[in-house]
């Protein structure tokens, strides 16, 4: 997690990402959140991914390496997420 704002309280954690989550190419990657998103956006390597939202989950094919970013926002505030994404 890197940022978050929920019911008026915020913090931004700072902790780099110390290991990479590699898949295989066309792997669909779910990240399951603890609420139902009304938003998400996914960036990998700073380009914008299509994704799909499904209650909790927010999944997209994996298709390219780089830093990752999952930004959600749900009923109460948002919250964003980082990380690296290794694709063979």
């Amino acid at each position: 997690m890197s940022a978050w704002c929920w019911r008026g309280r915020c913090g931004a954690p700072v902790a780099g990402a110390s290991k990479t989550v590699r898949v295989k190419r066309g792997t669909t990657v779910h990240v399951r959140l603890r609420f139902a998103p009304t938003e998400a956006t996914v960036r990998v390597a700073g380009n914008r991914i299509r994704t799909v939202v499904h209650g909790s989950d927010v999944s997209w094919a994996a298709a390219r390496s780089g830093g990752l970013s999952i930004s959600v926002r749900g009923a109460r505030g948002w919250v964003v997420y980082v990380g690296r994404l290794g694709v063979r």
